[in-house]
């Protein structure tokens, strides 16, 4: 298979959230590199993580756990604890928390490189991997994340068949509580999705303010919250100290039982306000962060339960009570802070079992 030349403009390492610091425009390389990842049919492609052989290829495996998201034809770095620190008596969630960190780089050791595309002919994900080009897109046991099998799929695959991220295990589902998605999306009533990246309950996340270029699809200005190194979106973003840090948490919802997702404004601690508000996974929103495109979260358990969410089908989904639903607005700022320091604290714990 023949990757595209693009790799040798796009080079970058898979969600590092600090980027390096450098001079950057509107210059004529960058109307290069943005047009020329534009041209790509697909953008993105994912790695999908299963708790069951099989890999959810049939209703029997319906076993997803975990997503992880990676910009085509460039080089990409998937995280991971060392395998002689990877104990078995963990589940598929617990080991491949390192999949759904935004940063994983300070946790995670041991890492693997990669680029990938998807094939126009059969759709599958084709990935160079210590210098073999190979399908990707079948179910694999994972050598990276214990008791995980692992298969790659494009966006579209993802769409046409949103079953592929199906789980209706209660262990898996607990286990799967903390992870949180975000699903950006190409129109304004959240149909069509542009990208899924990720972070994990709890986590600092520093994203990239995208607002120009707007001219192109979401899918690419969306291309730094994939990979916030990669040159696309050094050639995006409005500057290496644009950007917005923000927090999202993951608490069950008092009126319908489900993983509910808060958003947490960390800027909002010095002054005493309320820092985190409730995002229903019905809530189609504009993007403050990339100018034109829209947003959905989503908790890990509500998009196994639910995976036609990821296309709006909202079937099944309970309605939360208003009511209950602000609950985080009745509780002092103080006992939210705490709050926040413990998921931080119960994140890095899970980390430590698996690391050391």
């Amino acid at each position: 298979m023949h990757l595209p030349l693009l790799v040798l403009l796009l080079v970058g390492g898979r969600h590092h959230a600090s980027a390096t610091a450098t001079a950057e425009g509107n210059d004529e390389s960058d109307i290069i590199i943005i047009s020329t990842f534009a041209k790509l049919p697909h953008k993105s492609f994912y790695s999908l993580q299963y708790s069951v052989e099989g890999c959810n290829n049939s209703t029997a495996s319906a076993s997803w756990v975990n997503l992880n998201g990676f910009l085509s034809g460039m080089n990409s770095t998937s995280y991971h604890s060392a395998s002689s620190n990877n104990p078995n008596n963990v589940t598929c969630a617990e080991a491949a928390v390192c999949a759904s960190l935004f940063d994983p780089t300070h946790l995670c050791p041991d890492m693997g490189t990669f680029v990938g595309e998807v094939s126009e002919e059969t759709g599958d994900v084709m990935l160079d991997y210590m210098q073999f080009t190979d399908d990707y897109t079948h179910c694999s046991i994972s050598g990276w994340y214990n008791n995980c099998y692992y298969e790659y799929e494009s966006l579209d695959a993802l769409t046409s068949n949103p079953d592929l991220l199906a789980n209706s295990n209660p262990a898996d589902l607990e286990a799967m509580k903390d992870f949180i998605y975000y699903v950006y999306y190409e129109d304004d009533i959240c149909t069509e999705p542009a990208s899924i990246w990720s972070s994990v309950d709890g986590e600092v996340v520093t994203v990239d303010i995208v607002s120009n270029y707007t001219e192109y699809s979401c899918a690419v200005r969306s291309a730094c919250a994939l990979d916030p190194n990669a040159s696309i979106c050094k050639a995006v973003r409005d500057g290496p100290g644009h950007n917005a840090t923000f927090v999202s948490i993951t608490e069950p919802d008092k009126s319908t039982g489900e993983q509910a997702v808060y958003v947490c404004d960390t800027s909002n601690a010095e002054v005493a306000q309320d820092e985190c508000s409730v995002i229903s996974p019905r809530d189609c929103i504009a993007s403050s962060h990339i100018h034109g495109c829209h947003l959905r979260f989503f908790s890990g358990p509500t998009l196994a339960k639910y995976p036609r969410v990821l296309i709006g089908d909202m079937t099944g989904l309970p309605t939360a009570d208003s009511d209950v639903s602000n609950r985080f607005d009745q509780e002092s700022s103080a006992s939210k802070a705490f709050s926040l320091v413990c998921h931080v604290l119960s994140l890095v714990g899970i980390i430590s079992a698996i690391t050391a």
